[in-house]
């Protein structure tokens, strides 16, 4: 929480939290061994009317450039809300590297825990490697890079009427021992042998204009940048999708969707 930190709710009202950067261990290559929370980390964020802009985070595992939601864990509380607030041109660098703008961890299993992003706009935020010497270039095969406008690890994402665009993810691109891709645009959401995500529901928001670019080698002036394609909503192991209607979206990768079994009345998207 290099702008601020809470142990319980933050409630913040007509903010602006900018310009605060959050540096954790680089040499620590666990994705636990880092720092989180750019702008705001807290239990829960109840956020109306703010503005949270050019926060970064780094370290092995960074997480949350501009907010950092831990989900509740401790408060009894069971949503996380952004209103009417922008959080832009926030960034992350790291190993691991989850939300450029917005990470939601849930809460954890068995707790119903959501994060709601209402009236708002996610936009221009960046995920990245650390800096490395070309040396070092084969450690990024090890690397995750996901969600450049907004990560979740577990629970219930809403995105109602907000617009969450030009959001960019760089890494180097490769499959886990599972075959699971370890890069993923503007929205995403967890995937895994241990990891899945209760629903994801989106309604009358723009989500258009994410990137990921692929990195293939490092030279003295910087990464070296191969394919750059579309990316926009990565929806990981999730039960549940649905479109609330009103929707712009580019491109939705259902890769991981999952299909819980002997639920007769499950349906999605």
């Amino acid at each position: 929480g290099a702008g601020l930190a809470v142990w319980g709710v933050a409630n913040l009202v007509d903010c602006a939290i900018y310009d605060n950067h959050a540096v954790g261990d680089d040499a620590d290559t666990s994705r636990d061994g880092g720092a989180y929370g750019g702008g705001i980390y807290a239990d829960t964020v109840v956020m109306d009317r703010c503005i949270v802009s050019g926060n970064s985070v780094q370290g092995g595992g960074a997480a949350g450039g501009g907010v950092f939601s831990v989900g509740g864990r401790d408060t009894g509380a069971t949503t996380s809300t952004i209103r009417q607030s922008s959080i832009t041109e926030n960034r992350i660098a790291g190993l691991f590297a989850y939300g450029g703008g917005v990470y939601s961890d849930g809460g954890g299993i068995g707790r119903a825990t959501r994060i709601h992003i209402d009236n708002s706009t996610i936009a221009r935020n960046l995920v990245e490697p650390p800096a490395l010497p070309p040396f070092l270039f084969d450690l990024l095969n090890i690397g995750y890079w996901r969600g450049g406008g907004l990560y979740m690890s577990n629970g219930h994402m809403r995105v109602q009427s907000s617009t969450i665009v030009e959001n960019q993810v760089f890494g180097r691109p490769r499959t886990t021992e599972l075959q699971k891709p370890n890069m993923a645009g503007g929205i995403a959401a967890t995937i895994g042998n241990a990891h899945a995500v209760e629903d994801m529901i989106i309604g009358h928001s723009i989500v258009v204009g994410n990137t990921v670019h692929q990195i293939t080698g490092i030279d003295p002036g910087g990464y070296t940048i191969g394919s750059v394609y579309p990316h926009d909503i990565f929806t990981g192991s999730v039960f549940y999708f649905r479109s609330m209607g009103y929707n712009r979206i580019g491109v939705i990768d259902f890769s991981q969707i999952l299909v819980p079994i002997g639920e007769p009345v499950w349906a999605s998207l």
